[in-house]
């Protein structure tokens, strides 16, 4: 399993904002010990946002779909309005 950077980044801003209530360093060691691989952002992934439709205007969420679709790695959201984005985009 993978977990993108992209993922803490918005933690760690919800965190600072009281929308989460876990810090973002236990967060890492969590993902660490659950044996979670990262992905990074890479330029790759920062420019195939440009060719995603306009479904949705949350920037993580497009960044973690652009990541998906060039990896390719499934994206599992509980946000029904992503999955017409990609097959890659799965439900749970």
């Amino acid at each position: 399993m993978n977990v993108s950077s992209a993922t803490l980044w918005e933690a760690t801003i919800k965190y600072r904002f009281g929308k989460l209530r876990i810090a973002p360093e236990r967060l890492i060691e969590a993902v660490s010990a659950s044996g979670f691989r990262e992905i990074t952002i890479t330029m790759r992934h920062a420019v195939a946002v440009r060719h995603l439709p306009n479904l949705h205007r949350d920037p993580f969420d497009r960044l973690l779909i652009a990541q998906a679709t060039n990896e390719p790695l499934h994206f599992l959201t509980a946000g029904e309005q992503l999955q017409p984005y990609s097959p890659l985009v799965q439900l749970v």
